[in-house]
């Protein structure tokens, strides 16, 4: 005997593909796990679950991982005309605010488009061991950058060496580098390969 009270049957069940017939299937807002709720899986409520609670739209995965398999995936605002994030298949994974692309993933690592900001006491960390940080220090209002080696800091331009600072104390410079003060370089130390270099074009 067929139950054609679908409100009244408690258990229904399917004999086959349920058509829409062009239709909507309406659901109402959902203030508990008992009532309004597409509910998927074996588990008493669903091992996931689709509902709308009056303010907010869910899909809540109760039982293990939550796979979402596209080509590419773009995250949008609910107009459909603003990106949010775009995962690209082999390729890229873009963030945006208000539209704007501001990270990109690429082959090398990621592209910035625009600031990075670190508030007080928030460091750049390089290295495995954390081996540099450079951050803004708040209790003494310093600007710092530490070597947490006993190797050098360098500083170079092209790849080569111009300065070296040493943990024990002092730094080194390379030959035809200049130590050079006053507005009008005024005074320059430097070693030209050959002997050492004073030069005071104020007094010469």
């Amino acid at each position: 005997t067929v139950n054609t009270d679908l409100v009244g049957d408690t258990s229904p069940q399917l004999g086959g593909n349920l058509e829409s017939n062009g239709n909507n299937i309406k659901l109402g807002d959902s203030s508990s796990s008992n009532d309004d709720r597409i509910q998927i899986g074996a588990a008493t409520n669903g091992d996931m679950e689709l509902f709308h609670d009056g303010n907010h739209s869910y899909i809540m995965n109760n039982t293990g991982n939550f796979y979402i398999g596209a080509g590419n995936v773009f995250i949008n605002n609910a107009a459909l005309n603003e990106a949010k994030i775009k995962a690209y298949d082999n390729g890229s994974v873009e963030l945006y605010y208000d539209n704007s692309k501001k990270l990109e993933t690429t082959n090398q690592g990621a592209t910035l488009y625009g600031n990075v900001e670190f508030l007080d006491n928030g460091k750049v960390l390089l290295g495995n061991s954390n081996d540099l940080q450079i951050f803004h220090e708040s209790s003494s209002n310093d600007n710092i950058i530490d070597c947490a080696t006993t190797r050098p800091l360098r500083i170079r331009f092209g790849g080569s060496n111009q300065f070296e600072f040493f943990s024990s104390g002092g730094f080194k410079m390379n030959d035809g580098r200049k130590i050079v003060l006053g507005d009008s370089s005024d005074f320059s130390i430097f070693h030209d390969g050959s002997g050492a270099n004073i030069i005071d074009c104020k007094n010469a």
